[in-house]
């Protein structure tokens, strides 16, 4: 059986080649993460960010290989566990299984071609076990290490055909002006383009000036100046861009009423105003100075089911879970005139 899990199982491993798929494998007998039994040829093979389970003959590439099958230059970087004849978990190697817990090493039924090494603490160099704080990074392997386990190793542990690949990232312009409140697409390319894992993750120095939308994608929030960095995630690449939003004329004073109620104190969380079922509140912004202030505009949303909005009008409902707490909000798309929030029990009509 097989199924996803969330990949914040392979980052908690730091395992650089989490978009090979992070997945859970378990069953009964020969459970691998590659084949249950293996016949024939396995090589240049990865297993990673993986759990893999069962109660007979689990490995983390195979488990179990046959005496006219091979395995080669393959590698696992995943949790496996087996159960003994008492159903007790353990995680120790044995003749049925090849891989303790969170450790690294090629995949093979012969002991003697198997090289054991376990992730390290990264702050103690003591060898790393589920629980610690710190973070865990791969076992450095020595020569005579090489030596068994292939040249398919970098000195520092990491899988030479699984990096690399990506050899530059390139945003197209140095810098770019945006205006405020609108979405732009930087240019870049990943080199080479064919390469098997072209993602790149993209972070910005100030996020109240701009904001990462999604990939290549970024918003002008406020005015000023930040830097937009883009990484590759093969090889941690980096490129960056500045990004200035054009300054504008600014919000200093406005007025939020209702039509129907007075409104309780906005962002005040000890005054909540109670309300009845099926009430309609009408909020109304008005007084806004100066008069020729760029960005006027503004939404109302509520913050559950026990509200709801069309445009800035609101209506008290019964919710899913009936009578309670409930908040309207009012956001300005000026950014510098912060989210006001009405709190407000919702109650039941008494007759």
């Amino acid at each position: 059986m097989k199924e996803f899990i969330d990949k914040t199982k392979a980052a908690e491993l730091e395992d650089k080649s989490s978009n090979l798929g992070v997945a859970s494998v378990h069953g009964d007998l020969y459970v691998g993460g590659i084949a249950g039994i293996n016949a024939g040829d396995i090589n240049n093979v990865y297993v990673g960010g993986a759990l893999i389970g069962g109660r007979d003959f689990v490995g983390g590439i195979t488990g179990l290989t046959l005496e006219n099958g091979s395995i080669t230059k393959s590698y696992v970087f995943a949790e496996i566990a087996i159960k003994d004849e008492a159903g007790i978990k353990i995680t120790t190697a044995s003749d049925k299984t090849t891989l303790t817990t969170y450790e690294i090493a090629p995949s093979g039924y012969d002991s003697a071609s198997v090289l054991y090494k376990p992730l390290v603490n990264s702050s103690t160099d003591n060898t790393w076990v589920p629980g610690d704080d710190e973070k865990p990074e791969l076992p450095i392997f020595e020569i005579a290490d090489l030596a068994m386990v292939g040249d398919e190793f970098s000195d520092t542990g990491i899988l030479l055909w699984q990096q690399g690949v990506v050899t530059s990232v390139d945003i197209t312009l140095e810098n770019v002006v945006v205006s405020h409140g609108s979405t732009v697409e930087v240019g870049f390319m990943v080199n080479p383009s064919n390469a098997p894992d072209t993602f790149t993750l993209w972070t910005s120095s100030d996020d109240s000036i701009v904001e990462v939308v999604g990939e290549g994608l970024i918003k002008g929030v406020g005015a000023g100046t930040a830097t937009i960095t883009v990484t590759t995630r093969d090889g941690e690449l980096t490129d960056t861009i500045s990004v200035t939003v054009d300054d504008y004329i600014k919000i200093d004073t406005l007025s939020v009423t209702a039509v129907e109620i007075t409104l309780p104190a906005a962002n005040d969380s000890d005054d909540r105003q109670e309300i009845t079922i099926a009430s309609i509140i009408t909020i109304n912004v008005a007084d806004i100075l100066p008069a020729d202030a760029a960005y006027q505009n503004y939404t109302v949303t509520t913050s559950n089911s026990r509200a709801t909005a069309d445009g800035n009008v609101v209506t008290i409902v019964y919710g899913n879970t009936g009578p309670g707490s409930v908040s309207v909000y009012v956001t300005f798309e000026d950014p510098t005139i912060g989210k006001l929030n009405y709190r407000f029990t919702t109650i039941e009509v008494t007759e």
